[in-house]
């Protein structure tokens, strides 16, 4: 019985492990995406500007 509830705590923290990983490797995609957004707007921006 204790082996079986070690396994599972195991198999538990296992998978929130991951999940966790997952969720920040998919933050740092939004933040990247993020910041090459803002970099498009901010040069568009400039250029517009030069142009008026």
């Amino acid at each position: 019985m204790k082996i079986r509830s070690k396994q599972v705590l195991r198999e538990r923290r296992r998978l929130s492990f991951r999940s966790t990983n997952e969720l920040i490797a998919r933050r740092r995609r939004l933040r990247k995406q993020i910041s090459l957004i803002v970099a498009l707007g901010a040069t568009l921006g400039t250029l517009a500007f030069k142009f008026e």
